[in-house]
């Protein structure tokens, strides 16, 4: 008998998933999505659109800039820090931009017009301190910072960064490029994992056993359980059949990389999440190809539902959102 404390939920429970629609818009695709800890979902979308649904409430609010630049641009990376948003488009020029909660009006905080400027992803862990990740200019990956909960950014040195290859990126599939656990922080490129131990400052580089033969293969997603146990996800979209060695596990914390799965995983997915308070063992994967679900950390996987979504996230260990071309939805775990 172990003593040890047990999941409060455990997804071997889940035989089903239950779909309700949010917010759809035929021509929208939606790639940035969050929700906090009130239950306010925040997304950015294409053609400069942005906004804010309130789960308790159903109070939404849709937003487009007005900058005519704006409209043509992707927003695909997003987060939350203290009293607002940002998000930042992806492509150049890069528009970064924090929306406060207190007028809801956007202010443009950040632009950088190199024409190879990309931005994949954002991600903040706590109110002040958060960070945005783009594709490879003057030999190393782009990274920039902000301490002060989005109201300025700075770009960190190629110094304090590995060398990239040459046209290094990542891809801005479901903003979930970067993970964050205490003061560790992993970001995935399309072929490496790069991690820090210092919120930023400095960098070391794995390079894990995924499938990278095209152009369209590598890693889209990666996310954390703890500051050891980790997972990635990718394939090829062009061939989202392909199930082998797209699908990684860590367990010392991104020091090492191993495939699991090969020829049984879910094949192309862009979004991966452990699914709360389980122990590491529940994970939720999603593309336009599908919804699968693990209950063994991976090893095996089902297939829950045929909808298609580009990223997702969990409000409780069995309920939560996701996001794609056309709106928005919520999902319960049954």
């Amino acid at each position: 008998m172990s003593c040890a404390q047990q999941p409060k939920f455990l997804p071997t429970n889940v035989s089903a998933i239950t779909i309700e629609p949010l917010y759809l818009e035929e021509d929208i695709s939606i790639r940035a999505l969050e929700i906090d800890k009130s239950g306010m979902i925040a997304y950015a979308a294409n053609t400069g659109r942005y906004g804010f649904i309130d789960v308790e409430s159903d109070i939404q609010k849709h937003e487009q800039l007005t900058d005519s630049i704006a409209q043509t641009m992707e927003f695909r990376g997003l987060s939350f820090s203290k009293l607002g948003v940002n998000f930042i488009s992806a492509g150049s020029p890069a528009l970064l931009y924090k929306v406060s909660y207190s007028n809801w009006e956007p202010k443009l905080v950040y632009t950088e017009e190199a024409e190879e400027t990309f931005y994949d992803s954002m991600h903040f862990w706590d109110d002040k301190n958060g960070i945005a990740f783009g594709d490879a200019m003057n030999g190393c990956m782009s990274v920039l910072k902000t301490e002060n909960g989005g109201e300025t950014w700075r770009k960190i040195s190629c110094k304090n960064f590995p060398p990239a290859y040459d046209h290094e990126g990542a891809f801005a599939a479901s903003d979930t490029n970067i993970e964050v656990v205490g003061n560790n922080i992993w970001l995935a490129s399309r072929s490496k994992i790069y991690h820090s131990k210092d919120a930023g400052e400095s960098w070391t580089v794995q390079f894990p056993p995924i499938v990278q033969d095209e152009a369209t293969q590598g890693i889209y997603s990666v996310d954390f359980h703890s500051d050891k146990i980790g997972v990635a996800i990718g394939g090829d979209y062009t061939t989202p059949e392909l199930n082998e060695e797209n699908l990684l596990f860590t367990a010392t914390g991104g020091r090492h990389w191993y495939s699991i799965a090969s020829a049984t995983s879910p094949g192309y997915r862009s979004c991966i999440q452990f699914i709360p308070d389980t122990h590491g063992r529940g994970l939720l994967a999603v593309g336009f190809a599908g919804i699968n679900i693990s209950m063994d950390g991976g090893e095996t996987w089902r297939q829950l539902s045929d909808q298609s979504a580009y990223t997702v996230r969990f409000q409780s260990p069995t309920k939560g959102v996701f996001a794609g071309k056309g709106g928005i939805w919520s999902f319960t775990l049954n």
